[in-house]
């Protein structure tokens, strides 16, 4: 890391990378948590502001990846959205800026081995995306039945 880039870092704690500055065009990175029961693993990620519509989940070879292109409501591209942050902006001026979640995302995870992908099934409620991953059922092990010489 850059003597820049760790300024850029330091900076980005203190006031917010989605706030303004230079680094104001990265990506936000949903908080994830995943557990596994006997059943399924279980993701949660936190996604407040988000619609279903937002967000593309989908599964490719071992790779989960869930993503979203489009910026949350209040930072939307709607006429009247547009027009009350411009009067806004005239008005006043952010000073901190914590629960932006302008902008896209995208996280990847690898499945297990163990992952059934094909019934894969997902809800978004209260902005948290639950997505359940089943876990295939154990082959039972085969009996290999030893012929007499």
């Amino acid at each position: 890391m850059n003597g820049l880039s760790l300024i850029d870092s330091i900076l980005d704690g203190v006031y917010g990378a989605n706030c303004g500055g230079r680094n104001s065009e990265r990506n936000f990175i949903p908080a994830v948590d995943i557990e596994k029961n006997s059943k399924a693993y279980v993701l949660y990620m936190d996604l407040p502001g988000k619609a279903e519509a937002d967000i593309e989940i989908s599964v490719k070879e071992n790779l989960l990846t869930i993503a979203s292109a489009k910026a949350d409501g209040a930072n939307s591209g709607a006429t009247n959205a547009a027009n009350d942050s411009a009067k806004k902006e005239e008005e006043s001026r952010y000073l901190l800026c914590e629960r932006s979640l302008a902008g896209n995302f995208k996280r990847t995870f690898t499945l297990a081995n163990d992952c059934d992908a094909t019934n894969i099934s997902a809800q978004l409620k209260n902005g948290v995306l639950t997505v359940t991953i089943p876990v295939k059922a154990e082959a039972e092990p085969q009996k290999i039945r030893i012929q007499a010489a």
